[in-house]
């Protein structure tokens, strides 16, 4: 076990014109590797000083994991602090176990918290709190990706009174995260459903987030910003913009600069639901029923369908040639069920993933039954039931697919 404390201390990079280029922290001995997982459960930088062209890196061959709690505060001089300014290739950067990242403030550069460079490699933060972190651009998180493996921003992440401000046009963006897409960088980030944002100001654009990228057509902003944007409690004014940088030609469009990134992300409808029990990626909002947003659960994900179902006032009177409601419901891992399903749709299909859908998949998804949970077939319809009309329901077809079903202990099969 490690723990570090850093405090009150001055870096300059450059003196006298020439360039230091020396490592601030080494530790030798006690059987450390540099291409070891290195796990510090306790990081402390306290006003610290840094001139404004100065980098604390860490050293590129090293995997390094900050964990249980790492503070950052302030510098008391007001200018740029990195607390975490990585170049990341190779090595992966994982921030977890409820870190703390408070009144980090650089006040003439990037990234008031975390400033990183990617290219390859994997930035996995989790369990952590930013506040009141400020910069000019990416209060609290500046990212500039070229290549990747993963770029994940999720499970507890909150982001709060971080701040971007502006001394000229170029700058107040992102209040919260700034991410810079470098030319053929991929789209690939996450900012998932576990990540919370508070009270985050931005004196130009994108109070949240602020995106660079070459087409905002390509980025697919649903698919990367996953956190439920439709919650009465979301705060949608200046929340996540983005900017295009490829030109009106490459775009057959006009360029779009400082765009409101929400005006893209709608809610999602369609016959396919996807659905999962795997809170850490799923959740029952808005936006749920996608691979890369599933539902939560079934009930919920069947509000998604974009075809209703039958009722008795839309049923056809003779099924011949009339059209078909045909629902699909992917399962990924499992679910389960606590209540009745019954549905008047024509087709069902319930089925487990497939791994040309998640690569993870290895075995069937699991439909487990809780002790009320049933699914019903039946050639009465639903309002012949409640006895509000006797007109017919359709011939239903029920396909269960790719599926192991879980029945709870003491079921009694009828």
């Amino acid at each position: 076990m490690v723990a570090m404390s850093v405090f009150g201390l001055y870096y300059p990079s450059k003196s006298n014109g020439l360039e230091f280029n020396a490592q601030l922290i080494v530790l030798h001995g006690f059987g450390f590797n540099p291409h070891d997982n290195l796990l510090i459960p306790l990081l402390i930088v306290e006003i610290c000083h840094q001139l404004p062209e100065s980098l604390i890196q860490y050293s590129s061959s090293l995997i390094l994991s900050i964990k249980s709690s790492a503070v950052a505060d302030s510098n008391q001089f007001g200018e740029p602090l990195y607390p975490i300014s990585n170049d990341i290739s190779d090595n992966s950067v994982l921030i977890q176990d409820y870190c703390l990242f408070e009144e980090c403030i650089c006040e003439s550069g990037l990234g008031g918290a975390i400033k990183t460079q990617q290219n390859g490699g994997i930035l996995n933060i989790k369990e952590t709190i930013m506040k009141k972190c400020k910069a000019l651009n990416g209060g609290g998180i500046y990212s500039t990706i070229l290549t990747m493996e993963q770029f994940l921003i999720d499970n507890e992440v909150y982001f709060e009174e971080c701040e971007a401000f502006s001394d000229n046009l170029l700058s107040g963006r992102g209040g919260a995260i700034y991410i810079n897409l470098e030319q053929n960088a991929p789209y690939d980030f996450i900012i998932g459903i576990g990540v919370h944002f508070n009270l985050n100001k931005a004196s130009q654009f994108g109070r949240d987030a602020f995106v660079y990228c070459k087409n905002i057509d390509d980025l697919e902003p649903y698919k990367r910003f996953l956190f439920d944007v439709f919650h009465d409690s979301y705060d949608k004014n200046n929340a996540l913009y983005g900017t295009e940088y490829a030109s009106e030609i490459e775009l057959g469009t006009t360029q779009r600069i400082d765009y409101d990134l929400l005006s893209m992300m709608l809610p999602y409808f369609n016959d396919t639901i996807y659905i999962s029990e795997d809170s850490s990626i799923a959740t029952d909002s808005s936006k749920c029923g996608r691979i890369k947003l599933p539902c939560l659960t079934l009930p919920y994900g069947r509000t998604k369908v974009l075809t209703p179902e039958w009722t008795t006032e839309t049923v056809p009177s003779n099924n011949e040639g009339s059209q078909r409601v045909n629902h699909t419901f992917v399962f990924f891992k499992g679910i389960k069920i606590t209540s009745p399903f019954e549905t008047e749709a024509d087709n069902v299909i319930l089925r487990g993933a497939l791994n040309s859908e998640f690569s993870s998949v290895t075995n069937n998804a699991q439909l487990k039954f809780g002790n009320q949970g049933q699914i019903i077939c039946s050639d009465i319809a639903l309002w012949q039931q409640q006895q509000i009309s006797q007109q017919r329901g359709v011939n239903q077809r029920l396909t269960i697919l790719n599926i192991d079903i879980i029945l709870p202990v003491g079921y009694e099969l009828q």
